[in-house]
């Protein structure tokens, strides 16, 4: 049975992350995985593993090196991420833009990564110019 790592939000029942990641969780194991959450990824032995994560997991980290080294691991990632320009006023929302774009060397790293699918709720084939950064998504 494949395992998947998914983001454990804990306890805040208050916070969006809580409800969405029990939803993820609950979606990976009725596809058969053996689903098993997270807080701290340096807490798993990653190559047993695919794992679910969102780019603004990593947005802050700065050594990238150590950061590519770390995501090379995992079987799979599958990563959300959020498109590098969007429209205002939803533009300016912190939900709507992704942060980890800014950073061009990260992003390009990434994206050679052939273990990393990056998926978003979006058809994002059909406004590519708000995804110019990413490339190889799940969704086309």
């Amino acid at each position: 049975m494949r395992k998947i790592l998914v983001r454990d939000y804990g306890t805040l029942v208050n916070g969006a992350g809580h409800h969405i990641y029990n939803g993820y969780a609950n979606a990976w194991e009725k596809l058969g995985y053996e689903v098993e959450r997270w807080t701290n990824l340096a807490n798993h032995k990653l190559e047993e593993y695919d794992v679910m994560m969102a780019s603004g997991d990593i947005q802050n980290v700065s050594d990238v090196d150590r950061l590519l080294t770390f995501l090379e691991r995992p079987r799979k990632i599958y990563m959300f991420v959020s498109p590098n320009y969007f429209p205002l006023p939803w533009g300016k929302h912190l939900n709507y833009v992704d942060n980890v774009s800014k950073n061009r060397k990260l992003v390009k790293k990434l994206n050679e990564l052939d273990n990393i699918v990056f998926w978003s709720f979006c058809d994002t084939s059909s406004r590519p110019e708000f995804w110019e950064d990413w490339c190889r998504f799940l969704s086309e």
